[in-house]
């Protein structure tokens, strides 16, 4: 259930969040909150370009793809859930940005709405549920955040993995995220994430292609290896071996290259055509 002030929000924010909670069976419940976060405006994020199960590209998104751009929820959103297609195992869940937003950060304004919602995730069943992190705390305002990182739940050996690409510097939001999912786990893992080895950057703008990056190498490990309890193998090494600043590069690129050729298809001969130049703001 999702009160009426999370549909005053940024609209197009406040539609993908409400889209991805339809898709888990949860309504939009018409009911005030006097403690509702601020509301403010923010950027278009362009015309809609493709779509793939519950997530929407925007054109904006598309642009993002474009070195030395941040990567924008809507680009992280979309190859995840492409991820989940590929992978075909409902045992390891790829989370949405949108949707670990929400569950990290409206726990103190609506707890029965994070519960609703990670009772629809069914959590608790998974053996390992991959979460994008940002480092921003506010759901009335998409891509607000500096950087992204990837906090992994691991129900098989009890514990949370923190993937950062930058030393450390998501701990805080990941650690508040793991914080909020504890009370809607049976059986939560106790201490705080521990941190994965993980490749890390040497620019400001990488962060959101490595969290990709390494959800990939853990989708990898998954398909290839036994799950079970008693013989568990770890995904640290395939992530070590498979990410890197080149594969990153590469990865970039690819999905750039992809998207493109889809939206000729498409019938968009200029696809590439609103990306920023060289000169674009970025950040971690």
């Amino acid at each position: 259930v999702v009160n009426t002030w999370f549909c005053t929000l940024q609209e197009q924010q406040c539609d993908t969040v409400e889209h991805q909670l339809q898709f888990l069976g949860l309504t939009v419940k018409k009911q005030s909150l006097h403690k509702s976060p601020t509301t403010t405006t923010t950027r278009t994020r362009g015309k809609s370009v493709m779509s793939h199960r519950d997530a929407t590209l925007f054109s904006s998104d598309v642009a993002s793809l474009a070195a030395p751009n941040f990567l924008l929820d809507g680009v992280i959103n979309f190859v995840m859930a492409h991820m989940t297609t590929e992978l075909g195992d409902e045992s390891l869940l790829l989370v949405s940005p949108s949707v670990a937003s929400l569950l990290a950060n409206l726990q103190d304004y609506e707890p029965e709405t994070v519960a609703d919602t990670a009772q629809a995730l069914l959590l608790a069943s998974r053996r390992m549920v991959l979460f994008p992190v940002n480092n921003s705390e506010r759901l009335d305002k998409a891509d607000d955040g500096s950087h992204w990182s990837l906090l992994v739940l691991d129900n098989i050996t009890g514990r949370f993995v923190h993937h950062d690409s930058m030393d450390g510097a998501n701990l805080p939001a990941a650690t508040r995220l793991a914080d909020a999912l504890r009370p809607l786990l049976p059986a939560p893992p106790q201490g705080p994430p521990i941190s994965g080895p993980t490749p890390q950057q040497s620019n400001g703008y990488d962060c959101g292609v490595y969290l990709l990056a390494v959800a990939l190498a853990i989708c990898r490990w998954w398909k290839k290896h036994p799950r079970t309890e008693e013989a568990a193998p770890c995904w640290f090494e395939s992530v070590m071996d498979q990410v890197s600043a080149e594969s990153v590069a590469a990865m970039r690129l690819n999905l750039a290259q992809k998207i493109n050729l889809e939206l000729i298809k498409q019938g968009d001969t200029t696809p590439s055509s609103s990306w920023p130049s060289s000169s674009s703001s970025s950040r971690q």
